[in-house]
């Protein structure tokens, strides 16, 4: 039994109820009803113009697990007192609900009381509330109901200079093990819906079951109703769907750690636009910019060069990855090249038609994308290894500007090719003309000054970012093997062109390398914090992975090396070529266990871990 698109009546109903008994308020959630103090609602088509299918959740308690990234919330956490207690309202309560609302733009929350009542602690039932201190400062409230064999959320709230400790996902989890250590079966966490929308983190629970709104509740697996937005009641009256209260559209039951869209709306970040590249930088790229920057202190995300082209053995499979088959997960950060942009496919095979696909593809599933130039000679139209001088021929008025300019404007067209099917472009990190202060390329060190270098950089990103009006790019810079940083300000553009500090690093072949590794991670994340951006390894590894344990005891090893280069915010593998030139393990490889282990690491994030942030 499934929810479907089908003409069953619509379900809009509210009561008055100023006591309950603990079974009755267990009887009535397992009926989908909520609750803002003596106001019951239930209804089962959102009220706005999708009119999309409501499903209440809850939790299994006796066999839930938190995830990886569950648990890291936990860890980091860790610094905050909780306390536990009869629900009451208060002016440090009323003051925290003020600043928690300011983080909403529309139909914003009047008042903490429309959603707990004046007497929150017993009407309609005993209500708790959970309480988190940060140096005796309340920065997150939380109140639950109490029933006999079951607890359910009403509301909570946090501090917005706190948002990096995603102090709602915290206060659940925090709800759910309290009801655990209560003996408690259920903990009900409030409404998602059947389509996908930034309710979508509350499916992203352990032990999950959904009501099917005929009396049933079901297991609810991974990405079951991830669907798109929409219409997906076609047999449905829909003189009905609108005569909803307005009282429900204002105060939907949520936890506020994500966009609400039945409700109040939060208000667009605006903070990073003062240090990115692009001030006219669209909405979603500021966002992949705040979570790189979120993510990076407490876990760094793997990537891998041509994931979803192709592997060892395949080419072109739907849904085939060498990582996904070794470890059942895809990569969280994708890398793909546009060297020979100017062919219908890229300098390793790879159709550019299929390219903008796999982009896509990996961006639906709350992937990110990086994007790199191994671009010809512009001057002598050899490959990008042939270092001949060519940087100065091409800058402005000069005797190759021009044919350069139509390579540019080449990549602009594919760039700006990459949107949703709605239309909404997606955020990509374009890296060009890398590992700089090395020799092989046309724009390395021996084919061209530090000047040239970086009228190189500015020309590129002026002309895709104001000729072409192209504002979905975080620009990344990654020199390769980095000690100092005197050493990586000798090709620098500067701050005001760059937004992503990377390295490269092909040379951890040994243990010795590890600490080498470490402190340029290092020096790369202080300057990158004392700008205010993001630092990454780019590319690192070593060809056909020789060495069995390389994935912990190298790679992770480097990474966590201290508390500076914890800060990486991703590490991306180059590709799978052949079995005689790859970079990530496959089935039957030796260091595939080892990968796994890497994989499991509560420190390392790939993808499905990626969309719950």
């Amino acid at each position: 039994m499934s929810i479907s698109n089908d003409s069953r009546p619509i379900i809009n109903e509210y009561s008055l109820q100023e006591k309950l008994t603990p079974q009755q308020m267990d009887a009535a959630w397992a009926r989908g009803w909520r609750h803002f103090g003596s106001y019951f609602f239930r209804y089962n088509i959102s009220g706005d113009e999708n009119s999309r299918v409501v499903l209440p959740l809850r939790i299994r308690l006796a066999v839930f697990t938190p995830t990886k990234s569950q648990r890291r919330i936990v860890r980091k956490n860790r610094d905050l007192k909780m306390v536990v207690r009869d629900a009451f309202l208060d002016d440090e309560k009323l003051a925290l609900f003020d600043r928690h609302k300011t983080r909403f733009i529309e139909n914003v929350p009047t008042s903490l009381t429309a959603f707990i009542g004046e007497q929150p602690a017993t009407v309609p039932c005993v209500t708790k509330e959970i309480c988190l201190f940060k140096y005796d400062h309340l920065v997150g409230a939380s109140f639950w109901d109490i029933g006999h064999i079951a607890t359910s959320s009403i509301y909570a709230m946090f501090d917005p200079e706190e948002s990096k400790k995603s102090l709602g996902i915290y206060l659940i989890l925090l709800s759910v093990k309290l009801s655990q250590q209560a003996g408690k079966k259920f903990y009900y966490h409030g409404y998602a819906y059947k389509e996908s929308s930034f309710y979508d983190y509350k499916k992203r629970f352990t032990a999950l079951e959904y009501y099917n709104w005929q009396g049933d509740w079901l297991p609810l697996e991974r990405d079951q109703f991830n669907q798109k937005k929409g219409n997906v009641m076609n047999g449905c009256n829909f003189k009905s769907v609108f005569i909803v209260l307005i009282f429900i559209m204002l105060f939907s039951a949520c936890t506020k750690d994500a966009p609400v869209e039945n409700g109040a709306k939060p208000a667009p970040p605006t903070k990073s636009n003062d240090f990115l590249v692009d001030s006219l930088a669209t909405t979603e790229t500021v966002a992949l910019f705040e979570k790189l920057k979120t993510v990076s202190p407490t876990g760094v995300l793997f990537g891998h060069q041509d994931d979803l082209a192709y592997g060892i053995g395949w080419q072109a499979e739907p849904g085939r990855s060498d990582i996904k088959s070794v470890c059942g997960d895809y990569p969280a950060v994708y890398g793909c090249d546009l060297g020979d942009i100017q062919n219908e496919a890229n300098l390793d095979g790879v159709l550019f038609e299929n390219m903008k696909r796999w982009i896509k593809e990996a961006h639906s599933r709350g992937g990110i994308n990086t994007i790199s130039l191994h671009l010809d000679n512009p001057v002598t139209r050899e490959n990008a290894w042939d270092n001949s001088p060519a940087v100065k021929y091409i800058l402005p008025n000069q005797s190759h500007h021009a044919s350069y300019i139509r390579t540019l404007d080449q990549i602009a067209a594919f760039l700006k090719d990459l949107h949703t099917d709605n239309g909404t472009f997606i955020p990509i990190i374009l890296r060009p003309y890398h590992e700089h202060n090395h020799t092989w390329s046309w724009w390395g060190q021996s084919a061209c000054t530090a000047e040239e270098y970086n009228a190189l950089w500015t020309m590129t990103v002026e002309h895709l970012r104001d000729t072409h009006a192209i504002h979905h790019l975080l620009y990344a810079i990654s020199p390769q093997e980095i000690s100092s940083e005197a050493q990586y300000l000798q090709r620098y553009p500067g701050d005001a062109w760059v937004d992503i500090l990377g390295m490269d690093y092909y040379l951890l072949w040994d243990k010795s390398r590890i600490a080498h590794l470490g402190k340029g991670l290092e020096v790369i994340a202080r300057m990158a914090e004392a700008r205010g951006k993001v630092s990454a390894l780019t590319e690192v590894g070593i060809d056909k992975v020789p060495i069995s344990d390389w994935w912990t005891n190298y790679l992770l090893a480097a990474i966590l090396y201290n508390d500076d280069s914890r800060k990486t915010a991703w590490a991306l593998v180059w590709r799978n070529a052949s079995v005689d030139h790859f970079f990530a393990p496959y089935p039957g490889h030796a260091s595939a266990a080892d990968f796994v282990k890497f994989y499991q690491h509560a420190f390392t994030i790939f993808e499905q871990e990626l969309s719950e942030h």
